[in-house]
């Protein structure tokens, strides 16, 4: 009887080393004949937003454009510069602020208009809109190059 189960218990341990290995190869780029695994590219993961968290929306943005149109000197008559394509790289939603980039607080009758997100800022950065967590310096939800 222990002969038995021995040769059960190799058999099995046999089976399953057999069935990982499978397993393994299967998430290979779709080798060994399993499915391929969808990695989703970083837009789709901007797109996702966590609820309660500021977001800006279009009626935002439009609001926005209508202000500086009619308001083209808000920020001392010059039309807001884009940052280095390496500042860029670095500005992404749920990242801390780039080190030493200079920020622009929107108007106070621009802020008038805009919603109200308790320890959060409207700013602009380069000629991004973003909104900032004000305590954690970490970018909410960003707006690139529309101005």
């Amino acid at each position: 009887m222990i002969k038995v189960s021995a040769i059960i218990l190799a058999f099995s341990i046999a089976l399953s080393g057999a069935a990982l290995a499978q397993g393994k190869s299967k998430y290979k780029g779709g080798k060994g004949g399993g499915p391929e695994i969808q990695v989703p590219s970083s837009n789709d993961i901007f797109k996702i937003k966590t609820p309660g968290v500021p977001v800006i929306n279009s009626s935002d943005i439009d609001i926005i454009r209508r202000f500086f149109n009619t308001n083209p000197d808000a920020f001392g008559g010059q039309k807001p510069k884009p940052l280095p394509p390496g500042i860029v790289k670095n500005m992404a939603r749920g990242k801390p602020m780039p080190p030493g980039i200079y920020r622009t607080r929107f108007p106070g009758a621009l802020n008038s208009q805009l919603p109200f997100y308790p320890g959060y800022e409207w700013t602009m950065i380069g000629n991004d809109v973003a909104i900032v967590a004000a305590a954690t310096n970490v970018i909410v939800d960003l707006f690139r190059d529309r101005f």
